[in-house]
């Protein structure tokens, strides 16, 4: 008896439409989604906090994970007993984007993330973001580390443009006006991410690529939880997500 043969990703992507049904904005969250740079944020956030604040500067024990990079810095500073100022802040985001340069050759590519995005930038009446808790500068030297232009992505909110993540959203669809709340859509890895969705009232997709596993991400609330981009299911979701009705993936 033959097996059914399982379409590639490559082929399923393929028979995504060449036009979204109505306008989409797609906004991605980075680290962990996109991207892993394997220990180099806090390697050099912690390199450059000692070249602005001293060598006490230490990220241990800090929560990092789906924050903004200007809370880290924040909690990172008043540990040392300081108050941020706005010189000593753009210091340390110059310094850091500096910083992660050398740390491109350590970053791995999550599953899927590249052809997704290539894919999706072909489409019709699709904008790409990104909402994410980097600075802009580091998401600059990120992104076309693992082969993607920059400049596919049109609407964005980065870390240091807004007070909570959820304000990140909103910033995104200011470039994006003609897409409808319920047609923009969150794709991240952890819990912040559910909770900048739901606060927003979008839809999301949650990938099980980063600290949480698939049970915890749904316990936090999502729905809709792949084990990673290349997954038949998540690819089926953005074909739903693109038509707006049901379809094959």
């Amino acid at each position: 008896m033959k097996t059914a043969r399982l379409d590639s990703l490559e082929e399923r992507l393929v028979r995504w439409p060449a036009a979204a049904a109505e306008p989409r904005l797609i906004l991605f969250d980075i680290d962990r989604t996109l991207l892993d740079t394997c220990g180099g944020n806090r390697r050099a956030m912690e390199r450059a906090g000692r070249t602005v604040f001293g060598e006490r500067f230490d990220l241990e024990g800090i929560d990092r994970s789906g924050r903004l990079d200007s809370h880290i810095l924040m909690d990172a500073a008043y540990r040392l007993g300081q108050h941020l100022l706005a010189e000593q802040f753009n210091q340390f985001r110059t310094q850091y984007a500096i910083e992660l340069e050398s740390e491109l050759d350590g970053q791995r590519v999550m599953p899927g993330a590249v052809a997704w995005v290539k894919r999706l930038a072909e489409i019709e009446n699709v904008t790409l973001g990104l909402v994410t808790g980097n600075f802009a500068s580091a998401a600059a030297v990120k992104i076309p580390a693992i082969g993607l232009d920059f400049s596919v992505f049109k609407a964005n909110g980065f870390g240091g443009t807004g007070e909570r993540r959820a304000d990140l959203v909103g910033i995104a669809r200011l470039r994006c006006p003609q897409a409808k709340i319920e047609s923009t859509l969150i794709i991240g890895d952890t819990p912040r991410d559910i909770e900048c969705a739901r606060a927003n009232g979008c839809p999301s997709l949650i990938v099980a690529t980063g600290d949480y596993d698939a049970d915890q991400l749904r316990e936090a609330g999502a729905e809709d939880v792949v084990s990673d981009l290349t997954s038949p299911e998540a690819t089926r979701f953005m074909n739903l997500f693109l038509r707006g009705k049901e379809a094959d993936a």
